[in-house]
């Protein structure tokens, strides 16, 4: 199975209601993936249950998404508006990797979620600087606020509904009767 076939039936098994670890342990004898490669895969699909249990924090990372393509869809008409000749490319770019976060978090890719979180630190550290150059006012206040509750919501969500699995050693017995160590990945569901 290619990386691709292998997401594809980890996403199948996991919206038929297996847990991460049921998933993992059914691809693992299928795949041709080296075991952390598998582990990678299967662990940016939320269950079903992480999915209900994480609703109202997912919901309200969406709706901040949306906040900022607005914000952003303003900002650029008020450069088309005031002349700028760059205006048009700004008011079409700037919105765009959030239009992206938002399709990546309604499809459930469990790797968004610290995408997000790490572009917009940056931008939240690119606001900052401006801003102390320029002052602080009630509109950069709003801005670092919504920016914080992003950044907060979204290292939420990827330490909760797409958690790393444990590592952990297990005795066993190989062919030749030696007792040896082997890893074990463990999904725990939170």
């Amino acid at each position: 199975m290619t990386k691709k076939e292998t997401y594809n039936e980890a996403k199948r098994l996991i919206l038929a209601g297996a847990s991460r670890q049921e998933a993992f342990s059914n691809l693992k004898a299928n795949s041709t993936l080296k075991e952390e490669d598998l582990v990678t895969v299967v662990r940016y699909i939320p269950t079903l249950q992480a999915r209900a249990t994480y609703r109202t924090p997912w919901l309200a990372l969406v709706v901040l998404l949306f906040v900022t393509i607005a914000l952003k869809l303003l900002i650029g008409s008020f450069m088309v508006m005031g002349g700028n000749p760059f205006g048009w490319i700004a008011l079409l770019l700037m919105p765009v990797i959030n239009v992206i976060a938002v399709i990546g978090i309604l499809n459930y890719r469990g790797e968004f979620f610290r995408l997000i979180a790490v572009l917009t630190i940056i931008g939240a550290l690119r606001l900052i600087t401006n801003g102390a150059a320029g002052g602080f006012d009630v509109l950069f206040l709003l801005d670092l606020l919504i920016l914080g509750a992003i950044i907060g919501l979204s290292f939420y969500l990827n330490t909760r509904m797409v958690s790393a699995p444990a590592e952990r050693k297990e005795r066993y017995h190989n062919a030749q009767g030696q007792e040896r160590l082997r890893k074990v990945f463990v999904f725990e569901e939170r």
